[in-house]
Formats: structure tokens, C-alpha cells, sequence
């Protein structure tokens, strides 16, 4: 496959005559048909979607919410606590941060591999339920568990050492689990093949990332602006009652339940339109579509790679 972008312009007249099977001309995208597919995706497959996010959300916050209690304790020192209760329950506290990060980062990264297959079915102009996407998750789960501890850890190290790598990073490896997911590939194949794919339209991912990233959170912040009236509820009350981290509880589990389909869905659609730009993969994608697409003469039950 070449690396080489693809001489077809992006949108426009080509956009127009493309065909449309799903829930985008199968075309190099636009800022405008990305958002406009990210919202046709959510309203063709919400329910899956909502299993997805809020099973991350339930997992994510109930790791996070034992280090949440231990911190809250601190609230409540005084200058009389005896200094060994306010270390112990710092160092508690600082035990389950790690766990907590952990746990969220894998199945984050489950997360986006489940939402693979259910862009990629809507791109076709189908539905599938949680079951079948799991189907095409599972031969890789072993796979995807190594991708998310090295690259996690990778741009971890990149932003302790120096934030800006640990970033570029992030945005280059972007694109490894749906390739890990639609590809077969392997780990290193995936980051490898994710790493060529971004390179060659690095600062037009940043940008839609960017600005799918400030919606989502100009929403957040109206669910932590609610969320946070159990939190003042308790201040000047000591450690937080059971109000105060209720509120945080549902705060994290409403935005996280929001953003992890929507960065996914972004993050697949712009992997298929840098496959779409560089090798072409909108005539896979029709053929595979069938009739409806257009031009086929493949079945829609082929398989996509």
C-alpha cells in the first residue's frame, strides 16, 4: 500500500458524487461531514453506544471513587490530628491513584475498540449490537491489553519527561487500536501503521481532535457545574459526606459516559479517512457495502482490512 496521499480532493464535487451507504460519502472528509457523521453515528447507534460509555464509566469511577473517600478524609485535618493518621491516609489515598489509572486506561482503550466495529458498520450503512463488535474485538483482546499498557505508559513517560512528546505521541498512536481492530495487525504493526497514517495529516487530526474535545467539553462542564453543588454542599463540613462524593461519582460517570464514544467515533472516522486519502479505501468500502453503494460487484459480507 502506498503512503503516498491520495491526488482525489478532499469533500467538495468528489464528496457529492460519492456514494453514501452509511452515515458519510465515502470520500475524504471534511470538517464538516466528520462532525456531520459523528452525530449521524450517535443518533444510528446510541444504544450501543450508551452500553459502551457508561460500562467505561461504571468501571472508571467505581476504581477512582476508593481514592476519592481516601483523599476526602484530609478535608477533615485539623491542626490537633496526630501527623501519623494524616500520613497514613495520604499514603492510602496515593496506593489507589495508580490502580485507579490503570483500570481506567485499559478499559478506555477496550472502549475505543468496541466502538471500532460499530463506525465502521454505520460508515456501511449497517447496525451491529455489542455482541458483534465484541466478536471482532475478542481475537485481539490479548493484543489490545499489551497495545494499552505500552503505548499509555510510552506517552506517560513522555509527559513526565517533557509534556509536549508525551502529547505528539498520543495524537501519532491515535489511530493503533481501530488498526489493531479492522487490520488484524499486531501491536507493533498497529503503532507503526497508526504512526504513518497521522504523520501524513498530523496538524488537520490535532485540529478536529481539538475542537470535538471542546464540545465535549463545554458539556462536561455544565454536568460538573451541577455535579459540584453536592461537593460546596459539604465544604467547611470536615471530610465529604456521602453527598459530596456521590456528586463526584455521578460527575465522573455522566462525563465519561459522554466522552469516551464521542472521541471514539472521531478517532475511527478519521482513521478511515486516512486510509480513504492515501490508499483508497473508499472503493474497499463501497464494494463491500454492496449494490446500495454503487459500483459493486462484492457482496456486504466481506470483511475489511
Amino acid at each position: 500500500m502506498s503512503d503516498q496521499p491520495s491526488a482525489q480532493p478532499p469533500g467538495g464535487g468528489y464528496a457529492a458524487r460519492a456514494p453514501k451507504p452509511g452515515v458519510v460519502p465515502l470520500a475524504p472528509m471534511g470538517i464538516g461531514e466528520v462532525f456531520g457523521a459523528l452525530f449521524a453515528t450517535v443518533g444510528r447507534c446510541w444504544r450501543v453506544l450508551l452500553v459502551i460509555g457508561v460500562g467505561t464509566a461504571l468501571v472508571g469511577t467505581a476504581a477512582t471513587l476508593p481514592a476519592y473517600a481516601q483523599m476526602s478524609l484530609l478535608a477533615g485535618v485539623s491542626p490537633e490530628t496526630d501527623p501519623d493518621v494524616v500520613v497514613e491516609q495520604l499514603v492510602d489515598g496515593l496506593v489507589w491513584l495508580p490502580l485507579a489509572f490503570a483500570v481506567s486506561a485499559l478499559v478506555t482503550w477496550f472502549a475505543l475498540a468496541l466502538v471500532t466495529p460499530v463506525v465502521h458498520a454505520a460508515v456501511l450503512g449497517r447496525s451491529i449490537t455489542l455482541g458483534q463488535a465484541w466478536q471482532r474485538v475478542r481475537p485481539q483482546a490479548g493484543r489490545l491489553v499489551v497495545l494499552a499498557i505500552v503505548a499509555t505508559l510510552a506517552v506517560l513517560v513522555g509527559i513526565v519527561l517533557c509534556v509536549l512528546p508525551g502529547l505528539v505521541l498520543g495524537v501519532l498512536w491515535g489511530f493503533s487500536a481501530p488498526a489493531l481492530v479492522v487490520e488484524r495487525a499486531t501491536v507493533g504493526g498497529a503503532l507503526r501503521r497508526s504512526w504513518r497514517l497521522v504523520s501524513s495529516q498530523f496538524w488537520r487530526v490535532v485540529g478536529i481532535v481539538l475542537l470535538v474535545g471542546l464540545a465535549i467539553g463545554a458539556v462536561n462542564g455544565v454536568v460538573g457545574q451541577v455535579a459540584g453543588l453536592g461537593v460546596a454542599a459539604d465544604a467547611g463540613s470536615g471530610a465529604w459526606s456521602g453527598l459530596g462524593l456521590l456528586g463526584l461519582a455521578l460527575s465522573s460517570l455522566v462525563t465519561t459516559a459522554i466522552t469516551v464514544p464521542v472521541l471514539g467515533i472521531t478517532w475511527v472516522l478519521l482513521y478511515l479517512d486516512a486510509r480513504i486519502r492515501v490508499e483508497r479505501y473508499d472503493i474497499a468500502l463501497a464494494q463491500a457495502a454492496g449494490p446500495s453503494a454503487g459500483d459493486t460487484s462484492t457482496g456486504g459480507g466481506s470483511t475489511l482490512r
